[in-house]
């Protein structure tokens, strides 16, 4: 199954505010570690943590896409329904192994791989707050 341009065009544009995200994450740590206090790490594992988080995010957010792409395409609203439950339950659990591997395993910082997983809802509210806000700008312009 082909992605619709749309569906392609916000993908992408999600998976860069994702990485974007992670970067700044990255830096905060680092200056959190330089300045702050050097109890807060800044080694391979928030490195490792925040990439792999990120990857995951991108991953949950790509099975979101296709899910609901499939779910319009169904033929009945039954069926659409059965695909979209189906997907939810499969990123739930991906999201919850992923978690508790960021937490057991020692080559991960659990805040670094943990945090990339809200990055995807941070861009899409300020994508939405965004939109609002040059909306508002063009309707001042109108009058």
């Amino acid at each position: 199954m082909r992605l619709q341009a749309q569906v392609k065009k916000d993908f992408i544009f999600v998976s860069v505010g994702i990485a974007i995200a992670t970067v700044v994450m990255l830096v905060v740590f680092a200056l959190l570690h330089r300045f702050a206090t050097p109890k807060i790490p800044f080694d391979r594992t928030v490195i490792l943590g925040g990439v792999c988080g990120a990857l995951v995010a991108i991953l949950l957010f790509f099975d979101l896409a296709v899910s609901v792409q499939k779910t319009a395409a169904a033929e009945t609203p039954v069926q659409g329904e059965l695909i979209f439950r189906k997907s939810y339950t499969r990123r739930m659990l991906l999201h919850a192994l992923w978690v508790v591997l960021a937490v057991k395993l020692p080559c991960f910082h659990w805040a670094a791989a943990f945090l990339p997983l809200l990055f995807p809802r941070l861009v899409i509210l300020l994508t939405r707050r965004k939109d609002a806000i040059n909306k508002g700008k063009e309707a001042n312009n109108s009058l």
